[in-house]
C-alpha cells in the first residue's frame, strides 16, 4: 500500500474529525479543495486511513459516553451541588496534624468564597463585565442617534 504524504494525513484527519471532504482538503492546503477531495477519497490508501481514523474517533466517543453513563464524569448538576456543598462548609478535607495523625477540616473561608464565585459564574448569575450590542445605525433617526450618544440607549 502506498505511503501517505503529510498533506494526505492532514486531509484524512480532517475528514475523520468533521466529515466534510472539501473543508478537509482546504484545511490540508490543497489548491483546489473541491476537486482534490474527490480525487483523494478514491485512492485506496487514503480511504483506508480515513476509515481507520473514523474507527478510532468512534471508539473514543463510545468510551467517553460509557464513562458518562457509568457516572465517572460529573454532569452540570453534580458540579453545582459540589460547589454548593463547599460554599456551605459541608465538604471536608483531610490533612495531617503536627503529630502526623489525619484530621478532617472544613473548607477555609477563602475556599468557600471561591466556590460561591464559581457557582455564580457556572449558573450565569453574574452580570458580564461587557455586553456586545449590535445596532443597525442606518435604520435609526437622527434624534435616536443623539439620544444614544448621550447615554440614553433605551
Amino acid at each position: 500500500m502506498a505511503k501517505l504524504t503529510e498533506q494526505q494525513r492532514l486531509f484524512c484527519a480532517g475528514v475523520a474529525k468533521h466529515g466534510n471532504l472539501t473543508r478537509a482538503a482546504d484545511e490540508a492546503g490543497y489548491a483546489t479543495p473541491n476537486v482534490e477531495s474527490q480525487r483523494l477519497v478514491k485512492k485506496p490508501h487514503v480511504a483506508a486511513e480515513i476509515e481507520r481514523l473514523r474507527c478510532l474517533v468512534a471508539k473514543a466517543q463510545a468510551a467517553k459516553a460509557e464513562k458518562r453513563d457509568r457516572g465517572t464524569v460529573a454532569d452540570a448538576l453534580e458540579i453545582r451541588e459540589f460547589y454548593s456543598a463547599v460554599m456551605r462548609g459541608e465538604e471536608t478535607e483531610e490533612e495531617l496534624s503536627l503529630s502526623g495523625d489525619p484530621v478532617k477540616r472544613a473548607a477555609t473561608l477563602n475556599t468557600r468564597i471561591s466556590a460561591a464565585k464559581e457557582l455564580v459564574r457556572v449558573d450565569g448569575l453574574a452580570k458580564p463585565d461587557k455586553v456586545d450590542v449590535a445596532v443597525d445605525l442606518a435604520n435609526l433617526s437622527f434624534a435616536e442617534l443623539v439620544r444614544i450618544a448621550k447615554g440614553g440607549a433605551e
